[in-house]
């Protein structure tokens, strides 16, 4: 794919890729999680945001 986006892997034929931004947001939110709670809340908050990424790739 073209500009921002990272590619990933395929999934039966379809590119799978994202956008740098979502770097930057598990970035953010691994920040709020560390300063909250440390690394229980780090792990909390990106694995979080990480859940949410794959239950909008199965959907």
């Amino acid at each position: 794919m073209l500009g921002w986006s990272i590619n990933l892997f395929r999934v039966f034929g379809i590119q799978l890729a994202v956008h740098v931004f979502f770097v930057a947001l598990l970035a953010y939110y691994g920040y709020v999680g560390w300063t909250e709670g440390g690394l229980p809340g780090l792990v909390w908050w990106v694995g979080l945001i990480l859940l949410f990424f794959v239950c909008f790739i199965l959907h």
